[in-house]
């Protein structure tokens, strides 16, 4: 692909203006007519060699360079490229790329990967001592640690729906700055639940919220250790009761773990803050680096880039921070590519990518409010793949404000992949998949479950058509979660079906595969390390899901209608076409064999339904030991540990070996 280039350096202050109406206006030039073309502010920015490629085509911002390239004239299969100068680059609107304006691609780079932010943020205004009347009207110690800045025109914090935050952050030093709560650190539990589950109390007590400050807001796991909820709160005259003010999806019930946010009173540390409902004033006790003059910022764009419908996108060594939403959504796009990226302080999902044939490869993502990756591609209905990959990345502290079913990666359709990457610090999900042959291999996951109970590193459940995936040659460890269920680091939940679990590595987790009722899935050739079990299985279609494949108002039904589960593209699933015949809700064809279980047991059945699910269940071959001792800390080790197993308990024949190290590489 030929390239028309276009050079950009960063300086925050404009002092040329540039207006594109149709056709591009450089400083009063005529027409671009070029392929190459520079956008600076800081021209001592750009090389000599620059100048003379580029010529006399200078522009001033990165919205400038997108804008002058939109649409404009191109030889056949020309596409355009955007190298970008070191510097922050500050967008006051999403930055859109389409496929009419950019019909044969569009190449973004950084000039030197690593050195350019694109940044959503816009700062407060000075810090300001509180007037009298703002300082009477406070509880200590705000009134006396606090300052007041504004963002003019105000942004609220929370989307319509009270339950999503869309900008609950300030920046300093691109860091974020802790928002008041309480407890400050862990959880308070609920208590004295009034009947209609809608008030309550918080243990510890809380000192007595400020009654006139109309933005109180409390998460939760309110009902259950899986799913929690944020909502606004209404503070009672006490200031210690509290009722939501919208209806929980959960009934909340006593004992429920609870963090109570944004009031004045829980103002006490350097850094710490709370906004107003209409998000215009924050106050904010500076933090103890902070000097007089110095930014701090807030999000208030929600999208930094929308791409939309186009072929050949490529963003390379470009960074990303401060969106209320995400950094980039893509949509409809065919060989987008995404490269040596970093993103971080992000209110909602990093990245949304929805197309074919289009992959996110040594990409950094943290410090993200509601998930890392969200990416579909494929067709369900003929089973075409999407093609989607995310590679050699690195994914950590992922889901900060919405703590379950936000992963660091959620794949949906047919076809797509993670491999290769290292994934850490969630508290819930590392991965959910739904739909077909999707591929998980060669990750490093770990630490993640961290708050949750009864949930998985990787998780997929409630269709019995979404068949073909594979779960391989992974390290997954450090998997524990909270109460008596626990993490499990496979969960193929509600009668998932037709999966593979192969070739994995599962060390000190609470469980290594959960078989929720399903069929057709196999696993084959694992490790499993100092953990309390390795599979647990149960009969779920048969007692408490009986007759849910039949009932249009379960899930199950519901995909069984959808997908065309007797057509010739998925005849490739045995057993599939007649599962409404075939001993309906039971789990059968499920194989355990060839692996090895060292310092836990094999199976844990569900102690609970009277039902011995492994009648069911072909088990084979597959080794246990006690006298192995297992310590590991990087999976680099992991091609010595197996070398000391094989001396210590004998390997089932056959059994195939696993490759390390796993996780991002260099």
């Amino acid at each position: 692909m030929k390239m028309s280039k276009l050079l950009i350096s960063a300086h925050l202050q404009r002092s040329i203006s540039i207006t594109v109406l149709g056709i591009v206006l450089a400083m009063s030039s005529p027409p671009v007519l070029a392929k190459n073309a520079c956008v600076t502010t800081d021209l001592e920015k750009i090389s000599s060699a620059d100048r003379s490629y580029c010529g006399p085509n200078i522009f001033l911002s990165l919205e400038d360079a997108v804008s002058a390239l939109a649409g404009k004239s191109k030889d056949t299969n020309a596409g355009d490229e955007i190298v970008i100068y070191p510097g922050t680059y500050r967008l006051a609107r999403t930055l859109v790329i389409d496929g009419a304006s950019f019909p044969d691609g569009l190449v973004v780079r950084a000039k030197k990967a690593g050195t350019v932010w694109i940044s959503g943020g816009a700062p407060l205004s000075p810090l300001e001592e509180l007037s009298p009347s703002e300082r009477d009207s406070l509880p200590a110690p705000a009134n006396s640690l606090a300052k007041v800045a504004r963002l003019s025109g105000g942004r609220a914090m929370l989307s319509s729906d009270f339950q999503t935050p869309v900008a609950a952050a300030l920046f300093f030093k691109s860091a974020a700055l802790p928002i008041s709560r309480w407890p400050e650190e862990g959880f308070g539990v609920t208590n004295s639940v009034a009947s209609d589950h809608q008030s309550f109390g918080v243990d510890p007590a809380p000192p007595p919220l400020y009654g006139n400050w109309d933005n109180v807001w409390a998460n939760g796991y309110w009902g259950t250790d899986w799913a929690d909820q944020l909502t606004r709160i209404i503070v009672g005259r006490n200031g210690i009761r509290f009722s939501v003010a919208h209806p929980l999806k959960y009934s909340m019930s006593e004992g429920r773990r609870v963090v109570l946010y944004n009031s004045p009173s829980l103002m006490f540390q350097p850094g710490q803050w709370s906004v107003n409902a209409r998000g215009d004033k924050y106050l904010v006790i500076p933090p103890t680096d902070y000097r007089s003059g110095e930014e701090i910022t807030v999000p208030v764009v929600d999208v930094l880039f929308n791409i939309l419908g186009a072929r050949d996108v490529v963003l390379e060594g470009l960074s990303w921070e401060e969106a209320s939403s995400s950094a980039i959504v893509a949509r409809n796009v065919y060989g987008l590519r995404i490269e040596s990226c970093k993103i971080r302080n992000i209110g909602g999902t990093a990245i949304v990518l929805q197309g074919m044939d289009s992959y996110i490869r040594r990409c950094e993502i943290a410090d993200v409010g509601a998930g890392g990756i969200d990416l579909e591609g494929g067709d369900r209905q003929t089973l075409k793949p999407g093609r989607i990959y995310v590679e050699n990345s690195k994914l950590y502290q992922f889901n900060q404000w919405s703590w379950t079913y936000s992963p660091a990666i959620l794949i949906k359709g047919v076809g797509n992949a993670v491999r290769d990457s290292t994934i850490s610090g969630g508290t819930h999900s590392a991965i959910i998949f739904y739909g077909n042959d999707h591929v998980i291999e060669n990750n490093d996951i770990s630490h993640v479950v961290m708050e949750t109970g009864d949930a998985g590193a990787i998780y997929t459940g409630r269709d019995t058509t979404a068949r073909g995936n594979i779960v391989r040659n992974n390290f997954l460890h450090d998997i524990v979660g909270v109460g008596s269920k626990g993490a499990t680091a496979v969960y193929l939940d509600d009668q998932a079906a037709g999966n593979s679990v192969f070739k994995n590595v599962f060390l000190r987790v609470h469980r290594g595969v959960l078989i929720g009722g399903g069929r057709d899935n196999d696993v084959e050739n694992n490790i499993f390390l100092a953990s309390k079990s390795a599979i647990y299985m149960d009969a779920r279609g048969l007692s408490w899901q009986k007759g849910a494949l039949l009932d249009r108002s379960n899930r199950l039904a519901q995909e069984l209608a959808r997908i065309p589960y007797q057509s010739t593209q998925y005849a490739k699933y045995p057993h599939l076409a007649n599962i409404l015949v075939d001993e309906p809700g039971a789990p059968i064809y499920n194989i355990v064999r060839n692996n090895v279980v060292i310092g836990g047991d094999l199976l844990d059945q569900d102690n609970n339904r009277k039902m011995d699910a492994t009648r069911w269940l072909f088990l084979s071959n597959n080794a246990l030991g006690e006298r192995c001792k297992v310590d590991i800390e990087s999976d680099a080790l992991l091609p010595l540990v197996f070398v000391a197993l094989r001396r210590c308990v004998q390997f089932p024949a056959g059994f195939k070996e696993i490759h390390a190290p796993m996780g991002m590489r260099n």
